[in-house]
C-alpha cells in the first residue's frame, strides 16, 4: 500500500445530505509490522440547531461492519492461464486479473487459498465529495502467517442518518 502518514484527519461536510454538516474523524488506531488500522467516526448534533452543551452523537464504522460489507462485495477465484496461476477478483460487476505465477512457483498452487485475506491494513480518507476506504488484500497461503498482499480495494463510503454506513463504487488496484 502507499505510504500514509499516521495522523488524525477531520472533515466537515453534509455526508448524509440532510442539509446539516457532520464531522468526519479519521483516527489511526493501530500500526506495526503488517498492521495499519484506521477508524472512521461521523459526529453530529443530536437535534437541529447548535446550542451550548448540546449532546453530540458519535457513529463509528466498526471493523466488523466494513469487513462484513467487503466480504459480500469481493469475489475471488483462481484459474490457470498460459500455465500460470491467475487470480480473478470481481467487484461491482468488474473483474480484475492478477498474475500469481510467482506465488505458484514459491508455494505451490495447492497452498494458495480460495479467498482473499484483508483487514490488517485499512485506511479511510476524506476526499473532495465525501469519504473512501482503502483496504489491502492478499492471498491466504497455507503455512504463511499473514496474507501476501497483491493489491488494494478502494470504495466510496456513504453515510446515512442514525449511523448507517455503506460501501459502493468499488475498484481494485494491483500492487
Amino acid at each position: 500500500m502507499d505510504s500514509y502518514n499516521a495522523k488524525t484527519e477531520l472533515k466537515v461536510y453534509d455526508f448524509d445530505e440532510d442539509g446539516k454538516e457532520e464531522l468526519a474523524v479519521i483516527l489511526n488506531v493501530g500500526s506495526g509490522t503488517g498492521i495499519s488500522l484506521y477508524e472512521l467516526h461521523v459526529v453530529e448534533y443530536q437535534s437541529t440547531g447548535v446550542h451550548a452543551g448540546q449532546e453530540l452523537l458519535d457513529y463509528i464504522f466498526a471493523q466488523e461492519d466494513y469487513k462484513r460489507k467487503l466480504a459480500k462485495a469481493i469475489q475471488f477465484k483462481k484459474s490457470i492461464k498460459n500455465n500460470e496461476l491467475i487470480g480473478q477478483i470481481a467487484l461491482d460487476g468488474q473483474t480484475y486479473e492478477v498474475n500469481l505465477g510467482a506465488y505458484q512457483k514459491d508455494y505451490g498452487e495447492e497452498k494458495i487459498g480460495n479467498q482473499l485475506g484483508y483487514g490488517g491494513i485499512v485506511r479511510f480518507e476524506a476526499v473532495e465529495q465525501g469519504l473512501k476506504i482503502v483496504v489491502a488484500v492478499g492471498l491466504v497461503i497455507e503455512g504463511v502467517a499473514e496474507p501476501q498482499y497483491i493489491g488494494e480495494v478502494e470504495a466510496k463510503v456513504t453515510y446515512s442518518p442514525e449511523g448507517i454506513f455503506a460501501l459502493g463504487d468499488f475498484q481494485f488496484r494491483a500492487v
